[in-house]
């Protein structure tokens, strides 16, 4: 148990350092986003300020959707491992949540 504990640990501390970023296809912006998927960056570049507000809104949703995706499916692969180790312990110890329930991702 201590070891999963400390696995759990250790997969928690990676999770709150994860960070992906995602440029758009026109290259005009790149977003930065955690691993729950919350913005910590945005660059814009020169072109991208030169253009209309819809394009850049555009640009710039994308880049963030594809940040996103690819974070939460790197968390998934960070907490796969210890996952079914720890899914009994909320069953142990009633309303603690599982490292799933912490993070918002389940493996479906």
């Amino acid at each position: 148990m201590e070891q999963q504990r400390a696995q759990a640990a250790e997969v928690r501390k990676e999770l709150a350092d994860l960070r992906t970023t995602a440029k758009s296809t026109d290259r005009l912006v790149a977003v930065t986003v955690d691993a729950d998927g919350a913005l910590v960056d945005l660059r814009i570049t020169a072109a991208g300020i030169r253009k209309t507000p819809d394009v850049l809104q555009r640009s710039i949703i994308e880049a963030a959707q594809a940040a996103t995706a690819r974070a939460k499916k790197q968390s998934a692969a960070m907490i796969r491992p210890i996952s079914s180790a720890t899914a009994e312990i909320p069953g142990l110890i009633p309303d603690a949540p599982g490292i799933q329930d912490s993070y918002g991702h389940r493996d479906t």
